[in-house]
């Protein structure tokens, strides 16, 4: 066989999942992350069904960086722990808290001297991978496969599911969760320096963007993580201001707003960052971004005859907003 034909990735594939899918617990090594990512960016999004997928094990090298050695060697080894691994994923319906467990990998083979390993997505993985219209996370398969670390893939995995938006606000619980971290690190203080700051430093270094944090504090117990996320190459993001009155553990500057041109008709506090702030992931998908943005409009309106200042007018405005959402 060729070399060209041998190697069928350039780097510049791209990853579509949905979001549930990025927000699911799994609990795989760094190998594993890369051969379904692979996996992944080889699929048709149009199709109707999976067929089997082929990962050559010299792809999987160049695109990491990385020389695994033993790697055909471990081939089997793989295919196995690749059969046996596990996707469990929480989501509401009818109002009520659904927990779901999938085997992605239904099949799993490699031929000794054929350099590949041949897999083929469960069918009960369609909904997460094919077809899919919202609620979904792209990305770059290179920027993941250079990362060097479990926590730095699912980081960056959560981060670019909320890149357009530039914010996510979740609770340290699904963090640790999501990040396979719910039994390791138990003081947040270690938590944070060994997992969230170097993802933070890793992720800056090696793909299309960054990302600044704040924790919220209840009492003395941390309870939910604040991200803003920019790409590389835009001016480094501000923290926006904390409006819920939560203490917060933050070294990002405490000066200006988070303001993007175009949005709505106040000029120096972008509204709908400030709503999108306070709003959980879980709360976010259930209103599309139209909705939220006509809805902030709407109390924009009404709040120009109840208040002068700017900043209070921002003020109920979001407080509004936030309320008719979590009523709905």
């Amino acid at each position: 066989m060729s070399e060209s034909q041998l190697k069928l990735f350039d780097g510049d594939e791209m990853v579509v999942k949905a979001n549930d899918l990025v927000r699911a617990k799994a609990n795989w090594t760094r190998l594993e992350h890369r051969v379904v990512g692979m996996m992944i960016s080889q699929l048709d999004k149009e199709d109707e069904a999976f067929t089997p997928q082929r990962i050559y094990i010299k792809d999987l090298m160049e695109l990491s960086g990385t020389n695994y050695g033993a790697l055909y060697e471990r081939a089997e080894a793989i295919c196995s722990k690749l059969l046996k691994q596990e996707v469990y994923i929480r989501d509401e319906v009818d109002g009520k808290r659904r927990y779901r467990g999938y085997s992605p990998i239904v099949m799993c083979e490699y031929v000794e001297g054929d350099g590949c390993i041949v897999a083929q997505f469960n069918e009960a993985m369609k909904p997460f991978l094919l077809q899919l219209k919202k609620r979904f996370t792209m990305y770059r398969l290179q920027n993941f496969m250079q990362l060097t670390s479990q926590h730095s893939m699912r980081m960056y995995e959560l981060l670019k599911m909320r890149s357009d938006l530039r914010h996510l606000r979740i609770t340290v619980d699904e963090l640790r969760a999501i990040l396979s971290c719910e039994h390791s690190y138990s003081r947040f203080s270690d938590f944070k320096r060994k997992v969230i700051d170097k993802t933070q430093k890793e992720i800056a270094e090696k793909t299309d963007i960054i990302f600044k944090y704040q924790v919220e504090r209840k009492g003395q117990t941390p309870t939910h993580i604040r991200f803003i996320i920019e790409d590389e190459n835009e001016e480094q993001p501000r923290m926006p201001k904390t409006t819920n009155g939560a203490k917060n553990d933050s070294d990002r500057s405490k000066n200006g707003s988070n303001k993007r041109s175009g949005e709505l008709s106040a000029p120096k506090i972008d509204i709908y960052a400030l709503v999108l702030n306070e709003l959980t992931q879980e709360e976010i998908d259930k209103h599309s971004e139209q909705e939220i943005r006509d809805l902030i409009e709407e109390k924009y309106e009404e709040a120009k005859e109840m208040e002068k200042s700017e900043v209070n007018r921002a003020t109920l405005v979001q407080s509004r907003t936030l309320s008719e959402l979590r009523d709905k």
